[in-house]
């Protein structure tokens, strides 16, 4: 948990923060009008952005894109007024955001602790993937529909559905363009020395 913070003192591990803020806004703003739960969520296939930026980057890409959120939560609400995706519901999507990233990279890194992928990612390593990018969609909807709960913003039925369909809509992105996106990308990151392990 120490890599959280220490992120911050890594020149290393601190340069990845901006680019995963800016590829999340990136693709997150092009979908920001189509709401499915007005002022909450809308299609989001940017999803794969956290699990994936979380796996190869670790802790840094957990800070990236939970600011990515919070940025793309300000600029939906500066566009589009009562119908963006800004309230005080954004403080628990930085917290879920993060917790998708960072709960996604320490699986990955628990699972796949060989670290041993050669000419590209095996199925086996796919399938962790999977195993990570669904335990971080889900956290990151219970934090996300719990805090809504907790601030009068929906009642418990509403946060219950909240809670798969956050789950769901994280996942779906996760599982086919961050699957993708990890056979294109992890061989590369590994190479040119930016892929982030934990160390204890």
């Amino acid at each position: 948990m120490r890599d959280i913070f220490a992120v911050f003192y890594d020149k290393r591990q601190i340069r990845f923060i901006l680019p995963t803020a800016i590829v999340y806004v990136a693709l997150l703003m092009p979908f920001k009008s189509l709401v499915i739960v007005p002022g909450f969520t809308e299609v989001r296939p940017a999803n794969f952005i956290p699990a994936l930026f979380g796996v190869l980057f670790g802790p840094a890409a957990a800070w990236g894109s939970a600011f990515g959120n919070l940025i793309a939560d300000i600029a939906s609400a500066l566009a589009m007024g009562p119908a963006g995706t800004f309230s005080l519901g954004s403080i628990f999507g930085f917290a879920g955001n993060f917790v998708f990233a960072y709960a996604a990279y320490r699986v990955w890194s628990l699972l796949d602790d060989k670290n041993d992928a050669g000419d590209g990612i095996s199925p086996l390593q796919a399938v962790y993937f999977l195993v990570a990018g669904l335990i971080g969609s889900i956290l990151c909807a219970i934090i996300i529909s719990l805090g809504l709960l907790l601030l009068g913003l929906q009642n418990l039925p509403q946060s219950v559905f909240m809670t798969m369909f956050i789950a769901i809509n994280n996942f779906i992105p996760v599982a086919v363009l961050g699957t993708l996106g990890l056979w294109l990308f992890y061989e590369k990151v590994k190479k040119a020395g930016w892929l982030c392990r934990p160390t204890g």
